[in-house]
């Protein structure tokens, strides 16, 4: 009998004795929703970094945090993100919403008088359907020293300065790759307006004079915003028409990560499966390779999407 109630003792201690990492009280937990009835409770308690029941007995909670009445629901998945490409641009020159090319010319002219160290300028935003005749040579009088990249808000067009072209070996002899359109005046000289694989005689060029360094310290100031919105997970495409950005060993290197990424490799061409190898398999406790994008036309936004009658929007 003494052995018993020795036992009994021990049992009670252990519960006394027992410890939650955290409880968030005082406010409104989200749990579920059945029936168009949402069921909520008023704390929330976290162990080891699960979730956990409503503990019973006496508990030592190691930190807790008052909500003062307010709303605690689950985080959020963006099913379909271009967060490395919305990160390379977010510091650079923002265009949205600009529907002509004395705005964009006017908008770069600001921008360079900043004199930005950077080795290109590159800007996104601007609104294809709204310009009659987009034209990137027409940038060479505000542009200074600078080679330009600026795409257009689908992130299907882009404009280039001559400069651009020049480094990139574009001229009116340059075929346009499989899926591409170079534009071209009437004596046949390209315009600096490309559009869909076209891209991809400029995006190369343009994204290796950016160190890893610069595309590391955006993305992280990037993921921190999508953290404060609620979002903690994505479905990552690891680039945008012509700009191939399958850099996953970004995403690797960021320290104390905290934030799910499933990422997608681009498929531009059929050579583009080969890539798919070497990541197949890739995964960490945050990062995983989890499949591909393939491109096969164009965007309706800009005319060139395959469809069963033409498009409204001019050429």
């Amino acid at each position: 009998m003494l052995t018993y109630l020795l036992l009994l003792v021990g049992c009670q201690t252990s519960e006394e004795q027992q410890t939650i990492d955290l409880r968030l009280y005082n406010g409104t937990i989200l749990i579920d929703s059945k029936s168009n009835e949402q069921s909520t409770q008023d704390a929330l308690y976290i162990n080891n970094g699960i979730v956990v029941e409503r503990p019973t007995g006496e508990v030592t909670f190691e930190r807790e945090i008052d909500l003062n009445g307010r709303v605690v629901m689950p985080s959020f998945h963006d099913a379909h993100t271009h967060l490395l490409a919305g990160s390379f641009v977010s510091d650079k020159l923002l265009l949205v919403g600009t529907s002509s090319m004395g705005a964009i010319e006017t908008k770069l002219r600001d921008y360079v008088d900043t004199e930005p160290e950077l080795p290109w300028i590159v800007g996104y935003g601007w609104i294809k359907s709204a310009i009659e005749s987009p034209t990137g040579v027409s940038l060479d009088a505000v542009s200074g020293d600078y080679p330009v990249a600026l795409f257009d808000s689908a992130g299907h067009s882009l404009l280039v300065n001559t400069k651009a072209m020049e480094l990139a070996g574009i001229t009116s002899d340059t075929v346009p790759p499989i899926g591409g359109i170079i534009h071209t005046d009437e004596e046949g000289n390209p315009t600096g307006f490309l559009q869909e694989g076209a891209i991809e005689l400029i995006s190369p060029l343009m994204v290796s004079q950016f160190s890893d360094e610069q595309l590391s310290s955006n993305l992280e100031k990037q993921i921190k915003l999508f953290q404060q919105a609620g979002i903690t997970s994505v479905s990552e495409i690891l680039a945008v028409p012509g700009v191939n950005l399958s850099f996953p060993d970004l995403y690797h290197t960021v320290d104390d990560l905290n934030f799910r990424v499933a990422y997608h490799l681009p498929i531009f061409t059929l050579n583009d499966v080969q890539l798919m190898e070497q990541y197949v398999g890739d995964a960490s406790e945050w990062v995983h390779c989890q499949g591909a994008k393939v491109w096969v036309d164009g965007s309706s936004g800009s005319g060139e999407s395959w469809s069963l009658s033409p498009s409204d929007i001019d050429d």
